[in-house]
């Protein structure tokens, strides 16, 4: 099926019109952010869990990082300081803050072995109690902004101060470095007094720690090939000339000229020794304290999101002329989504609010309200007149052969119902003799207990729509709404369910005037013979009613759950995405009051519907060009991804929320083909648990022209398969169907991309997220 097809047979969409997406603060506890990471590197956070630390990946307070034999990590502090964590080390960031009129300000940190070299920022400069780093031989308080710690491998310590000064501290005595002490480095022992040298440690210039290590490292080669091969390609190699940082750390304090004056008295003093420690990663640092404003890492997104238009867009006005009026979508926001320098991904699902106050994505229709023996009401339908009935209005998909059936049996209400228990086997009776593979429960909930109208197995009919249609008219038709639970000020709304596994990329662009996210297919036509103009048939746009205010904006699990907690429902949207600066990402729900508005145009009409029941999935990225897509790669995750962390991975299931991520796929740029793809997702409860698992294999193709060329950097599944455990009700489901697709964003390095994930059986499991992949 090619293209334009696909995305016809869906919804015919032309122009989706995805919400603001901004980025909120993770939260108080956030140390700093990763520059750049070398080989091996991770972080374990305080309850144990374990995490590989990469470019733009956050680090916490209580957070303990480790680098390999090869690995070493640049970081930038809350409060702006720099740090280069070197090889063979462990550091414990045992607590960050920045000060606020609700926290003193504290940089705590101890060094179990290795080194490191450092910047120093903000904390410090007034009270010099509140940064500490503590070693096992010493303690190290500041009087400066540049100095570095180094372990030997007798288990001593090495120290030197380059800009500033610092006060070694231990029980045998203590001794100022720099400032015009007399000494720039010392070596320090447990239980020694520190010795003041004269002359630089050669072993600064050795990443020493325990022989432990050395074996480790062997171990680790070949797992830290992958990092090695990343970090080349980001252009770091310690082999460049050396540099030092002085002139950086001017730009990044108030007091620059009293600093480099000191700056100029210690260089004078030391010996040649301490140039040759100024290595090529000290180098990287001071070109990212001239390249970075406040708290932003690395790269500059200006030049991407910031302003209408990148600053390389020079397209010139579109062959098909706007068909919308300005209102709408102005010429600038047409010309650039008909460039197709960006491209959007949407997904949409139905949900509904479950007992805990948190989003649920069961495969089910849910009673709106709870029935108990306080509000159910007993109800005679044998009576002459009495009886009343539903249309169970359903649709199935046959995963074969992609055809949808609809089906509408009716439900006679036709005896005596005195409890909820006898109306569920009721109805169970009426759907058994009408052969709907459809099941009626009833389920827990704080208030008593929901009816569910819920798939059994079903073949290769997945069902993809349920719907009840009560007959309006009369008293027994009224008294079983109340008897249902469906008694709300939705009704016309409360008896509908759908779900679908598809996902749609198109083409993108975006609004300044309030930071809406475009994405849009153009499907035009040429025109008479003799009329070289296009014409558009039709068009489609979605914009959100009312936009979430801040209050309302969550980034990260946490927040989420605390909105949950709030009887709140908040929206997701993250403006900078870990792995890169060119995507962005979100996650909204349309319900009532706040509602997406979906307009068409055809012909010149204009047509409206407001969507006040699904979660909308919505992707944003800038394209790579398809010279830069050659030969074959691997892309992958390399690693478990944290999904709690909304600025990495975004996921919702039917049993609760996606806790973390493992992509990996090969692809032959040359053919179009993906091959050997595999995501392993798991999900997890209010509590933490882990609820289901999925490990989901497929390939596809990358769109190609007629004649065999790449059409667009993207792609969608062809074949799926999997196998998904459910831990709480110990099922396994091997029918696993549903959509894995994407874009390769520029330059060509990250894969961008979403899954919409069901089962077809009496499973009824569905993920749905987005996340990203990087090339080996």
């Amino acid at each position: 099926m090619d293209r334009i097809a696909y995305f016809f047979r869906l919804r015919n969409v032309a122009i989706l019109v995805f919400a603001c997406l901004c980025l909120p603060v993770y939260g108080a506890q956030l140390a700093a952010n990763v520059i750049l990471s070398k080989g091996l590197v991770t972080a374990t956070s305080q309850d144990g869990q374990q995490r590989t630390l990469k470019r733009r990946s956050k680090v916490f307070s209580g957070d303990v990082i480790r680098t390999g034999g090869n690995g070493s990590v640049q970081l930038r502090f809350v409060d702006k300081a720099l740090m280069t964590i070197k090889a063979s080390s462990e550091m414990n960031i045992s607590n960050y803050v920045l000060g606020s009129k609700d926290n003193n300000e504290q940089a705590i940190m101890r060094l179990v072995k290795g080194g490191f070299r450092t910047i120093t920022g903000a904390i410090g400069k007034g009270d010099k109690t509140a940064y500490r780093v503590y070693t096992p031989a010493a303690s190290v308080g500041i009087r400066g902004t540049n100095y570095e710690v180094q372990q030997e491998a007798s288990g001593s310590f090495v120290m030197a101060v380059y800009t500033g000064g610092i006060s070694v501290t231990n029980d045998a005595g203590s001794i100022d470095l720099g400032l015009g002490s007399g000494f720039n480095f010392t070596r320090v022992s447990a239980g020694e007094a520190p010795k003041g040298l004269l002359l630089a440690p050669a072993s600064l210039n050795v990443n020493a720690a325990d022989s432990q290590e050395e074996e480790e490292q062997e171990e680790q080669k070949a797992k830290t090939q992958t990092e090695e091969n990343e970090t080349s390609e980001e252009g770091t190699d310690e082999s460049e000339s050396t540099a030092a940082v002085e002139e950086s750390s001017e730009a990044e304090d108030g007091e620059a000229s009293s600093v480099a004056t000191d700056v100029a008295i210690l260089d004078d003093s030391a010996s040649d020794g301490a140039s040759e420690v100024n290595s090529a990663l000290d180098k990287k640092l001071s070109e990212e304290i001239s390249k970075t404003a406040d708290d932003e890492p690395v790269v500059d997104t200006s030049t991407i999101f910031s302003s209408a238009f990148p600053p390389d867009y020079n397209s010139p006005d579109a062959a098909l002329a706007n068909p919308f009026p300005h209102t709408l979508l102005t010429d600038e926001e047409w010309n650039l989504l008909y460039s197709k320098q960006f491209a959007a991904l949407d997904m949409q699902i139905h949900y509904s609010i479950g007992a805990d106050g948190a989003p649920s994505f069961k495969t089910q229709l849910l009673s709106p309200n709870a029935v108990n023996v306080q509000n159910f009401f007993a109800f005679d339908y044998s009576g002459s007149g009495q009886d009343t009935y539903i249309d169970l209005n359903y649709s199935t998909l046959n995963t074969f052969t992609q055809v949808t059936t609809f089906h509408s049996p009716v439900l006679d209400i036709n005896v005596n119902i005195t409890s909820a228990q006898e109306l569920a086997d009721h109805l169970n009776i009426q759907l058994s003799s009408n052969s709907v593979p459809i099941e009626v429960l009833l389920v827990d909930d704080p208030s008593g207990q929901r009816f569910v109208f819920q798939p059994t197995d079903s073949g290769s009919d997945f069902i993809t729509s349920m719907d009840l249609d009560f007959n309006s008219s009369g008293v027994p038709a009224q008294q079983l709404i109340a008897q249902l639970g469906g008694v709300s000020q939705y009704p016309t709304k409360d008896w509908k369910w759908s779900t679908n596994t598809y996902l749609n990329i198109v083409d993108g662009s975006w609004r300044v005037s309030n930071n809406t996210a475009i994405g849009g297919l153009i499907s035009s036509s040429e025109g008479s013979s003799g009329e070289p103009s296009l014409t558009l048939s039709f068009a489609y746009v979605s914009t959100v009613q009312n936009p979430s205010g801040s209050e309302n904006l969550v980034s990260s699990l946490s927040e989420f759950k605390q909105c949950a907690s709030n009887n709140e429902i908040c929206d997701i949207q993250i403006e900078e995405v870990a792995a890169a600066n060119n995507i962005r990402w979100g996650a909204w729900f349309a319900r009532p009051g706040n509602g997406i508005t979906d307009s068409s145009v055809s012909s010149g009409t204009v047509h409206s519907f407001i969507d006040e029941s699904n979660l909308r999935f919505g992707l944003l990225a800038e394209r790579a060009e398809l010279n830069q897509l050659t030969g074959e790669a691997v892309f992958s995750s390399f690693s478990h991804t944290d999904c709690t962390d909304y600025s990495q991975c975004v996921g919702f299931s039917d049993d609760g929320i996606v806790s973390s991520l493992t992509g990996k796929f090969d692809v032959d740029f040359n053919s179009g083909a993906i091959t050997n793809g595999n995501l392993q997702i798991e999900t997890m409860g209010q509590d933490n648990s882990v609820l289901s698992t999925w490990d989901v294999d497929f390939n596809g193709h990358i769109h190609v022209s007629e004649h065999g060329e790449l059409h667009a950097p993207e792609f969608y599944t062809d074949n799926i398969g999997g196998i998904v455990s459910d831990a709480a009700t110990g099922t396994t489901s091997n029918e696993v169907i549903g959509t894995v697709g994407g874009i390769f964003v520029k330059p060509g390095d990250i894969f961008a991309g979403g899954y919409n994930l069901a089962t077809d059986d009496n499973t009824n499991k569905h993920a749905t997220g987005v996340f990203t992949l990087e090339k080996e």
